[in-house]
């Protein structure tokens, strides 16, 4: 006999294994409206495609969870949207289809090639190379009996000859025939920035900047609205002294955005209007504070990276050019003139909300 010990040991095992939850592989929530509820056909579809991988849409602990949301564009397509939480992270995919029943049968073979790529791929290059069956000889028919009227036999009519229904078997589905287009994100976010740099400019004179930046944008595209402050310079006002220059400017750009992967290249036009403020300093008697109003046009290409969905970090180079500005005078003499042209470096940080 087993001691009891040892018998208490093995019952208090067996029924920490059965209270154990079952951790599936993946778990499908369908978020569509009425006209599309494919949730329990996307199931189906995976049992098919790979029948390796547990599928639940019970709330119940799983390795991946799937949320699929679907709703009809305005040109009365199906966009569907896939958000994948696993231990990897969140990875988001999108794409467009024809009709509802196409969208959750491409749904299914999204979400099976994701969870089992290779799985997916060795099960359909086999049954793609699986000889077809040869086919059974047709039954001989039976042996007609003897014809008794000597009337002459009419032919036969079309409706008298039966056919057997033709039969075409093809491995393609009809998700194989979709066309999924993934884009890198959704069609309009927002991107709230901090950046700061400096350069030539306004004035004919070194520059520095502050920038706070409110921006929309796409996946091609994004226009931003700028506020910059000009911290106080000291530039020299030949061999009279020096000046403290400082000035604000608010702006409006747009942008045509190339992608590549996590990295944008912007290349943007716009607007910024001003004031430049310059006082004399010391030794110059008399000084008395000026400002001038500026207005230009911003030129310039950008380079962006997002290491992380919510987080980009960007450079840019922009040149300015001066529509209307002014300088400042001593003694009614020119002593800091606008520049025609300037240019400006910013560096900085965009936290995005898609």
């Amino acid at each position: 006999m087993l001691p009891r010990e040892f018998v208490v040991t093995e019952l208090l095992i067996a029924s920490l294994l059965a209270s154990a939850p079952v951790i599936h592989d993946l778990r499908v929530r369908w978020v569509g409206e009425a006209q599309c509820q494919g949730g329990q056909r996307v199931v189906e579809r995976l049992e098919l495609l790979a029948p390796e991988i547990s599928v639940t849409r019970a709330d119940t602990p799983a390795n991946v969870t799937a949320t699929v949301t679907i709703r009809r564009d305005p040109a009365q397509q199906w966009s569907v949207g896939l958000e994948l939480v696993g231990p990897l992270g969140v990875e988001r995919r999108s794409f467009v289809a024809e009709t509802c029943a196409v969208a959750i049968d491409a749904t299914a073979l999204v979400l099976a090639v994701s969870i089992d790529p290779i799985g997916v791929s060795t099960r359909v290059n086999r049954e793609a190379a699986a000889p077809e069956p040869d086919p059974q000889p047709d039954p001989q028919p039976p042996s007609a009996p003897p014809v008794t009227d000597e009337r002459p036999s009419e032919p036969a009519t079309t409706s008298d000859v039966r056919r057997e229904p033709s039969v075409h078997v093809s491995n393609e589905t009809r998700a194989d025939r979709t066309t999924v287009e993934f884009e890198p994100r959704g069609p309009v976010g927002f991107g709230l920035a901090a950046l700061a740099g400096g350069g030539y400019g306004p004035l004919q004179a070194g520059s520095a900047t502050v920038m706070g930046r409110l921006a929309a944008f796409g996946p091609h595209w994004r226009v931003e609205l700028r506020g910059a402050w000009l911290p106080p310079v000291r530039p020299a006002l030949g061999d009279r002294g020096r000046a403290r220059v400082d000035g604000f400017l608010i702006g409006a750009l747009g942008c045509g955005v190339l992608q590549a992967g996590p990295v944008e290249f912007p290349l943007c036009a716009g607007i910024e209007a001003g004031a430049i403020r310059g006082r004399a300093l010391a030794p110059i008697p008399n000084a008395e504070v000026a400002a001038q109003p500026y207005v230009g046009v911003m030129l310039g290409p950008g380079l962006s990276w997002a290491p992380i969905e919510r987080v980009a970090l960007g450079l840019e180079l922009q040149a300015q050019v001066r529509l209307a500005s002014g300088g400042f005078a001593l003694d009614d003499l020119a002593a800091l003139n606008a520049t025609p042209v300037g240019v400006r470096a910013l560096a900085g940080v965009e936290i995005r909300f898609p």
